[in-house]
């Protein structure tokens, strides 16, 4: 799990590079990161109550 977060923060740091950082960023990386988060638990769930064959 550490590796997976290791590769999130690299992307992250990687995108972040070339921005100008007087602005004001819209969304926080870890906003991003929990939304990420819910959106795949909630595609689980929706496997799982939709699931072919049940």
């Amino acid at each position: 799990m550490s590796d997976w977060l290791d590769l999130i923060f690299d992307v992250l740091e990687l995108l972040d590079g070339g921005s100008n950082h007087r602005r004001k960023r819209v969304f926080s990386p870890g906003f991003l990161i929990f939304a990420a988060c819910v959106a795949f638990v909630e595609l689980l769930l929706l496997n799982a109550w939709y699931a072919p064959g049940t």
